[in-house]
């Protein structure tokens, strides 16, 4: 369903929220499709709804990290740049999975053309395999950190835990509490 191409694009809109409100079956709930606004590396926009990517974690816009010189990267710039690059005044169709997330979004497996936006994400490396939700990009995940792609060639903290620190001012014990098991962990070298 092209919303925004279609003169009756308000009986789109009313469609696409009943389909919102009172779903039908379990996967997906509604397509959207339309050209897409880049907010952040896991998040757009096609018209006034807000998309967060399924299955996937990218950090935070105000997030940096450090490469492996120690000099301080803007990794949420890059992971939104990246998203950009792919999506961003381009036409995507997104598939509703869930539609009681926090903040007024919904999520789903947005495409561009054929280009699954999330899987993508993860394989170049700008974003993490969200574990918590989903373990579908967990091989991606484990290439990029393999090839070190992205935020695997820097130090980096896992977005969930920067939103921790940063927004909820939490103590960093109790940060790590809380995402101990929302992304994938690597077994140490001894």
């Amino acid at each position: 369903m092209i919303c925004y191409k279609n003169p009756m694009w308000f009986i789109c809109f009313f469609t696409f929220a009943l389909s919102i409100f009172f779903p039908a079956h379990a996967d997906p709930v509604a397509t959207v499709e339309g050209i897409a606004r880049v907010k952040d590396g896991d998040t757009l926009f096609i018209g006034p709804v807000e998309i967060r990517f399924a299955g996937i974690d990218a950090p935070e816009s105000e997030q940096r990290c450090r490469d492996f010189d120690k000099k301080t990267v803007e990794a949420g710039v890059m992971a939104t740049a990246a998203l950009k690059r792919m999506a961003d005044g381009k036409l995507v169709r997104c598939e509703i999975t869930d539609n009681k997330t926090t903040y007024n979004r919904v999520v789903a497996e947005c495409f561009a053309g054929d280009v699954n936006l999330s899987r993508e994400m993860v394989r170049q490396g700008w974003a993490y395999a969200y574990v918590r939700f989903s373990t579908a990009y967990l091989a991606e995940e484990k290439d990029a950190r393999a090839q070190q792609r992205g935020v695997h060639a820097m130090k980096c903290a896992y977005p969930a835990y920067f939103r921790c620190r940063e927004f909820d001012q939490a103590p960093a014990k109790e940060c790590q509490a809380k995402i101990r098991n929302d992304y994938f962990r690597p077994p140490r070298a001894n």
